[in-house]
């Protein structure tokens, strides 16, 4: 049962309304609708009270992104307990994004949009560094597997990592595209389960 997550304590009261009310109109309007006069008049204060706050759009979306990255490291050392684990190791990483994305299916369009940061090199090279540290991620408990002959060896574990990182991406979009018709928690288990099927090291089960 997924838990609700709670903006950073750093983040002052108001920043973290003011960020609820983006991830919201993000995920009703899309990014190109968002405006400092649209997130005023959604919270019921005056635009130029916005800027108390955050001096732009893209700081906006900065702290966005960082408030990302703070709660995807919590599912990251969730799913680090079971390291030497590598079958729940993948169960838990996945279930976890896919449960923050029921949650906040705003972050789907944030992390996914090849458009959203085009013209903000910073925000996009943060983005594809999160990307690059969930392939690692992924990739190496993979190769953990292998090693343990619990799959297969003639497996590539970051290309594996592509495999499952894509195909999760592809049901996350297909979940949000279509109007969250389906669990998107209760496809990822099948998903996952399906996928580890194909990794798994049928002779060494056979002997446990």
């Amino acid at each position: 049962m997924g838990t609700k997550r709670t903006m950073r304590e750093s983040l002052s009261p108001r920043k973290q309304e003011i960020l609820q009310i983006v991830f919201r109109l993000i995920a009703q309007e899309g990014i190109q609708e968002l405006t400092m006069k649209r997130i005023a008049g959604e919270i019921g204060i005056t635009e130029p009270a916005i800027y108390r706050h955050f001096s732009s759009k893209a700081e906006i979306l900065s702290a966005l992104v960082e408030e990302i990255i703070s709660i995807r490291l919590g599912i990251f050392q969730k799913a680090s307990m079971y390291k030497e684990d590598p079958e729940q190791y993948i169960r838990i990483f996945f279930d976890g994004h896919a449960r923050l994305f029921e949650e906040q299916p705003a972050m789907t369009i944030i992390l996914f949009s090849d458009e959203m940061f085009r013209y903000n090199p910073d925000l996009m090279e943060r983005i594809a560094s999160m990307m690059e540290d969930a392939i690692d991620r992924i990739a190496t408990i993979v190769r953990n597997g292998v090693r343990s002959n619990l799959f297969y060896s003639a497996v590539d574990d970051r290309m594996v990592s592509y495999l499952l990182l894509g195909g999760f991406r592809l049901l996350v979009s297909t979940w949000y595209l279509g109007g969250k018709q389906f669990s998107l928690v209760e496809h990822t288990k099948k998903f996952v389960e399906t996928s580890l099927q194909f990794l798994m090291n049928r002779g060494s089960r056979q002997k446990d």
